[in-house]
């Protein structure tokens, strides 16, 4: 099955996931990363350290897993070369 970038396939390849399917996931991922990463900085203001690390380090991992087609699209020698 090709992927978007033409070159290796994606991790999530095995999910069959349409591009609409893809960029609601993206969207979501992208709305509780940030949601995560806000309640973590909320709970640092106050004091709460241990707890402003999980929830920081949990929302840039779920933004980062979303991120994944666009970080696929980026790697893509062609797209790096056209510039």
């Amino acid at each position: 099955m090709n992927n978007m970038t033409g070159g290796e396939p994606s991790a999530f390849e095995f999910l069959h996931l349409t591009k609409t399917q893809r960029m609601y996931a993206f969207g979501a991922c992208l709305l509780i990363g940030f949601a995560l990463s806000l309640l973590g900085a909320i709970l640092f203001t106050l004091g709460q350290v241990a707890l402003f690390a999980t929830f920081y380090v949990i929302g840039v991992v779920v933004s980062l897993i979303g991120s994944e087609p666009s970080l696929a699209l980026a790697r893509n020698t062609t797209r790096a070369n056209a510039g």
